[in-house]
């Protein structure tokens, strides 16, 4: 079971002029409608119910007998009356909007990481900076070994690894899902799936971008109405790829 690592930057202020949208807000999907896909949008919904309710996903990262939760659990021997502890604290936060330029910033960071056959987190920065996001806080989550989105979010909101409790201290996974240290209204999530049977990472790789925007430049925003709207097929009370309706 293969730890997740992440960065934090914050204080990045540039200047410039804010504009108006007058349209529908072309920055939250694609040019071709197919990012986020369902994997992504799963991370998106996750990490949002999580904020929407910190002690109560608490409860559920401690009680999933779901493999991809519990496996992970077990194997860093995460202490639930801890972690609990942990989440106790935290306060609702509003949820995340995806972002198509922290997408593409966050896809060449994952197609890196599968062609180096790593988990790090070499020019992720630089690559926000490149695609014609401007920030004022960021931070950055990487998993190359998740299974799937459940197991990823999981892994990084317990924050499960090296550390006392069988969590990394500090958590700064959670605090980007949870927007403890900042305010992370934008994401951009890429999730590629790699089955080279020769390469370490995989099958899933995902990188997650944060960032408050810096509303000075145009098209640049930290408030949205967000949602999900989906089709419960599996009946088990959250959103899975497929059972969303565009």
């Amino acid at each position: 079971m293969r730890n997740v690592i992440a960065i934090v930057v914050i204080g990045l202020s540039l200047s410039g002029t804010n504009a108006l949208a007058q349209s529908e807000w072309p920055w939250h999907k694609t040019a071709d409608g197919l990012h986020p896909n369902g994997e992504e949008q799963k991370y998106l919904w996750l990490l949002n119910r999580a904020r929407q309710s910190p002690h109560v996903e608490a409860d559920w990262l401690a009680s999933s007998d779901e493999h991809d939760v519990r496996n992970g659990r077990s194997f860093w021997r995460v202490s639930l009356p801890q972690l609990k502890r942990q989440f106790a604290i935290l306060a609702p936060t509003p949820p995340a909007a995806h972002d198509v330029r922290l997408y593409d910033a966050a896809l060449l960071h994952s197609r890196d990481q599968i062609r180096r056959d790593t988990q790090d987190h070499q020019n992720q920065l630089n690559r926000i900076d490149g695609s014609g996001f401007h920030w004022l806080q960021y931070r950055g989550n990487v998993y190359s070994y998740a299974d799937n989105a459940l197991m990823g979010h999981a892994g990084f909101n317990i924050d499960w690894g090296p550390g006392r409790f069988g969590m990394q201290t500090p958590p700064g996974h959670r605090y980007a899902i949870m927007s403890v240290d900042g305010n992370y209204t934008n994401v951009g999530i890429a999730n590629l799936v790699d089955r080279n049977p020769h390469s370490r990472v995989g099958p899933n790789v995902v990188t997650q971008n944060f960032a408050l925007a810096d509303t000075s430049i145009a098209n640049h925003y930290n408030r949205f109405l967000v949602g999900t709207v989906w089709t419960d097929r599996n009946g088990n009370r959250r959103y899975d790829s497929g059972e969303g309706h565009g």
